[in-house]
Order: structure tokens, then sequence, then C-alpha cells
């Protein structure tokens, strides 16, 4: 009880501690912002700036400027020596042994948020406070784990004049995952679940519970190709695969299919989760390739055929298009041969379609980190749809 009412008295003072911090905060920023205005325009005062603030529409644009960019100073240098003393303290008294690594690890950036302008200034301010702590500790690292997406949001979202997002590069370990590693992640997780009834120690492969082959192809290929190669993709399909096979001794081709055709639906709408922020209506959009051919090019869509698809979408989605480029095209500021390339480029930079530029040249795919532009989009090039959604989108191998 006692501790109790520690705790609630600790509340109640809160407020009173963080509101004087506040105003101790505010009055030596005053102090220093006026020290410094006093020497860049003379006879403004603390005072002065106070009584110039209320009155701010008297000030000129050129003043406002200069008073703006001097109390940023003040706020930065103030940050800086914090930072500083932080750095300190860290090096010098808890991370003192130079023999020991340390590794902070940060995660979950992409989860909601209150305010999403906000969450892209805490997010840049984190990245740029990891550069200099990884700059200055040699012993300690900070990693964090981030979506190429949000980054990108980030930065352009947060950019300030003469910001370069290369300059960052340096910074950046891009993962990916190789069929063999995902594999090795599946059979990881077989051990945890089977024990071996027969031989002592011996290891389950994942080819002893899938069959040889899955419509003609290798069955472990299959599996991975329906992925976008990451591990939540993979164990996503097998576990709805050993969902389907409960109660029997092995995998076959039929709980495969039927695994693929739930996971096909569950992971284009983590898709369209994911990159709802930018496209809010992605998981309607990419019906607009419902029944499509695997592998086409733009001369092979039918104009009408397409027009009844995006009229369709629009029925769904009338409240909810916006201002996109599908509510363009309605509106004729954009034609279909305009809205096409800047769908599929959609397309292609979420995951769903892969792109094949030149004949003797792979399919560049998103997930693998190939970039490309709009303009390498022209009526010549091929488009893969990612097998991973063929059954969601009707698509017959």
């Amino acid at each position: 009880h006692s501790k109790f009412r520690s705790v609630c008295r600790d509340l109640q003072l809160a407020p009173l501690v963080i509101k004087e911090e506040t105003e101790t905060l505010e009055k030596e920023v005053n102090k220093e912002i006026g020290s410094e205005l006093n020497a860049k325009m003379p006879g403004v005062s603390s005072v002065g700036l106070r009584h110039s603030l209320r009155n701010s529409n008297k000030l000129s644009h050129e003043e406002k400027t200069q008073i703006a960019q001097i109390g940023q100073q003040v706020v930065n240098k103030r940050q800086m020596r914090e930072l500083s003393a932080v750095i300190r303290l860290l090096r010098d008294e808890l991370l003192y042994d130079r023999q020991k690594r340390y590794f902070i690890t940060i995660d979950k950036l992409d989860e909601s948020w209150t305010n999403n302008l906000l969450r892209y200034k805490l997010i840049r301010a984190l990245i740029e406070t990891i550069r200099d702590f990884n700059a200055q500790i040699n012993q300690l690292k900070i990693i964090c784990a981030i979506r190429e997406d949000l980054l990108d949001r980030v930065f352009r979202f947060t950019r300030n004049q003469g910001d370069q997002q290369e300059k960052y590069q340096s910074l950046y370990l891009q993962l990916y995952w190789t069929s063999k590693q995902l594999v090795d992640v599946i059979e990881n997780r077989i051990n945890q679940l089977i024990t071996h009834q027969y031989v002592k120690n011996q290891q389950v492969k994942i080819k002893d519970i899938l069959p040889s082959k899955v419509q003609q192809s290798d069955s472990v290929t299959y599996i991975i190709a329906r992925t976008l190669h990451t591990p939540r993709d993979v164990i996503m399909l097998f576990n709805e695969c050993i969902k389907q096979a409960e109660g029997r001794a092995k995998i076959n081709q039929t709980h495969i299919l039927t695994a693929e055709g739930i996971y096909s639906e569950s992971r284009l709408r983590a898709l369209a989760d994911e990159w709802s922020t930018d496209y809010p209506t992605l998981g309607d959009a990419v019906y607009l390739l419902k029944r499509i051919k695997k592998t086409f090019r733009i001369p092979d869509l039918e104009e009408k055929d397409f027009e009844n698809r995006l009229l369709d979408y629009l029925l769904k989605n009338y409240q909810n298009h916006g201002k996109g480029i599908i509510y363009n095209l309605i509106e004729e500021k954009m034609n279909f041969a305009e809205i096409i390339p800047e769908l599929l480029w959609i397309f292609h930079k979420v995951g769903i379609v892969g792109i094949k530029k030149e004949t003797y040249l792979g399919t560049y795919w998103s997930h693998k980190g190939n970039k490309i532009s709009t303009s390498d989009i022209t009526d010549d090039v091929r488009f893969h749809i990612h097998p991973a959604f063929y059954r969601v989108l009707g698509i017959n191998p």
C-alpha cells in the first residue's frame, strides 16, 4: 500500500517536474539566443526578442529567418553538448573495457505510431544519433533494423535543403537471403518440432517430409519460388503446409497446393498493409492484373478490357481513390498510355511484378535490390507476375 501511494505521489509530481525542466530550458535558451542576437542583431536582447516575437507581424521576413536560424543553432549546440556528455559517460565510465564488444539492436520501427510525420522526424533523429555514437565509441555498435520503404519515406518527409541520402549509404548493410539459407531456416524449425524416432541425433531434412515433385518442379524450389525470399514468407507458407498435413507422416502435393492458395491471399494482404501509407488502395488496385498471363508486355494489354477493370476498381473504391493516378485517368488528366507504366512501376516497386528489360538480362525484382525508374518501362520490356501471387490473382502458370 505504501509503495502504491509513493507511485501515485510521483505521478502527481511528474507534470510539475516536467514544467520546471521546460521553464529552466526555456530561460537558458532565451538567454543564449539573446546573446547571439546581440552580437548579430545589435540592440535586440532576450527581453527584446520576446517582445519582437509577440509582435512578429512587425518583423521583416529576413529578420524572422535570422532569428529562426540563430535559435536553431543555439538548440543544436545544447543538444550536441548533451549528446557529447552521454558519449563520454558511456566511453569512460560504462564501456571502459576495450576488449569487450557491445551491441544495441533496435527493431519494430514499422509498427503503428500516433503521428506519421512525428514518427519520420524521430526516426531521422535516431539515424543521426546512431551515426554519431558508432563513430565515437569503437566497442559499441547500435544496429537498427528498418524496411527500405520506411527508410525512403523518412528521408522524403524530413529532407532539408542540401540533404543527400547517398551520404548515408555507408551506414547500410542490405540483407538478402539465399535459397540455401531459407532452407536452413525451415530445417531448423522442423528439427524443433520433430524428434527422430529411430536414429539418435540424426537431423531431419526438408526433403524427408516433402514430395519429390510439385507440378513437375522440385518441391523445395517450388516453395522457395513462391516467397519474396524472406524467412517470414517461407515460415508462413511452410506452417500452412504443416497445418494442411496434420496427422500425416509426410506433406503431399495436394497439401502444398492448398496451403499455397491460403498463403497467396494472406501474403497480398500483408503486402498491402506494409505499403498502405504510400498506396492505401494497393490491395484492390492489384486486382487489375486478375487472370492476366504470367508474362506480358504493355501492348498485350487491351485498352478496353483494362478500362473495364479500372471501372470495377473505382466502383469498389469510389470513396478512397483520392487524387491518385487512377483518379487522374478518370478526370482525363492522364491517358491510358501514361497510367499503365505508372501502375506497373508501382507493382514492381512493391514486389508484385518483375521486369525483364532485355532478353539477355535476368528479371529485375525489387526484393532482390534491383531498382528501376519509370523511364525503363517501355513497350519492349517483359513483365513477370511473382509466383507468390499466382493463386490470389487467378493466374495459370
